[in-house]
């Protein structure tokens, strides 16, 4: 470790001069941070000042200290300049790798400039890693601070996780009180799908320790809609309303086979805080492979939470003969279920059952 430290400054209060920079400027993020007073609180304008240059060339373990899942720092750089006469402080954060569990983020840069209670927060991620895949290209995020509120702006590109290709995402999060935080979006373009939506304004979402709420948090485009509701007391609800199955054809390249029909879904998670009590309905009017019309569809499922077995009837009435089929879906307990990777299971049983469809007497 090296460091180069100049100006007017105590040694033995050095790290006080930042945690009650953000203690008198930014209260509520500070108890949130659990930052506590100091014994000798350094004053507001403070005739003390000073600029700073570190350097962690290797941790050698000492990361473990802070969590057995934080990986070893190398090449980590943090400069800045400290005025007590301004009440102001800026850093810049220069870190190339940071993992932590199976996460691996590349070359990160954390820029943040402050005068009294107002603040740029700039955050730069190179490449996101999950588990060893690509997940995420350069991901941005621009901030701004000022009191108990943050104004935000995510972005980037394109993603691996092929839903959300594209985001431009807007907001500001806003300390409601001690135990409670409160997020709005802005209209600003979220890509989803390929599609530009508009997001309604006036929404928000409320959570903190075992309480959760949302208010007129709608997308839309065109015809179709996605809409957040709050169920029972912790319980959340995603609604997907005139979707067309023919977005599965922009992620399984496979010609032989086209989806089409229009879809409502209803994803119902009872539990948001653990992520349990889960259950999914779909329903189709219409159904369509390769422009052959199997009627009228519908998928329920349930399962206790992500890790737990999934267990679905799906019905599929062809038409004429109008045969009825139903095929329990199972998922294996020993294999976490994303979101994705569910979706992608209910697909293929909707296959088998429309090919199973074309023998039934």
């Amino acid at each position: 470790m090296k460091a180069d430290i100049a100006g007017r400054f105590k040694i033995e209060t050095l790290p006080q001069y930042f945690l009650q920079y953000v203690k008198r400027n930014f209260p509520g993020f500070a108890e949130r941070l659990r930052i506590k007073d100091a014994k000798q609180p350094i004053q507001k304008q403070s005739p003390d000042y000073f600029s700073y240059d570190l350097s962690i060339f290797d941790s050698k373990g000492l990361n473990w200290l802070v969590s057995g899942k934080l990986g070893q720092l190398e090449d980590v750089r943090m400069q800045g300049y400290f005025s007590g006469p301004k009440d102001s402080l800026t850093l810049d954060l220069e870190v190339p790798h940071l993992q932590y569990d199976n996460i691996d983020l590349a070359n990160i840069l954390v820029l943040f400039s402050g005068q009294r209670e107002v603040g740029n927060l700039n955050i730069i991620v190179d490449s996101t890693y999950l588990n060893g895949k690509h997940f995420l290209p350069t991901l941005t995020m621009m901030n701004q601070i000022d009191g108990d509120t943050l104004s935000f702006g995510i972005n980037y590109l394109e993603s691996s996780f092929g839903i959300l290709d594209k985001l431009n995402l807007n907001g500001s999060l806003f300390l409601v009180d001690s135990s409670r935080y409160e997020i709005s979006f802005k209209q600003s373009d979220l890509v989803i799908l390929n599609d530009i939506w508009q997001i309604n304004e006036n929404n928000h979402i409320t959570f903190g320790k075992k309480y959760f709420d949302t208010k007129n948090f709608l997308l839309v485009h065109q015809d179709r809609r996605v809409i957040l509701e709050k169920i029972g007391e912790n319980g959340v609800q995603l609604g997907l309303f005139n979707f067309d199955f023919h977005f599965i054809d922009n992620y399984w390249d496979y010609d032989q086979l086209d989806f089409n029909g229009k879809f409502n879904a209803k994803i119902n998670i009872g539990k948001v805080f653990d992520f349990s009590q889960i259950q999914a309905n779909i329903t189709a009017d219409s159904f369509f492979i390769n422009n052959d019309y199997y009627c009228a569809l519908t998928l329920n499922a349930v399962a206790p939470n992500l890790k737990g077995k999934l267990e679905s009837k799906l019905v599929i009435k062809k038409i004429l003969r109008c045969s009825l089929l139903r095929l329990p879906i199972t998922w294996p307990t020993s294999k976490p279920c994303a979101p994705i990777e569910l979706l992608q299971n209910c697909w293929l049983s909707i296959l088998t059952s429309a090919l199973i469809s074309k023998v039934i007497p």
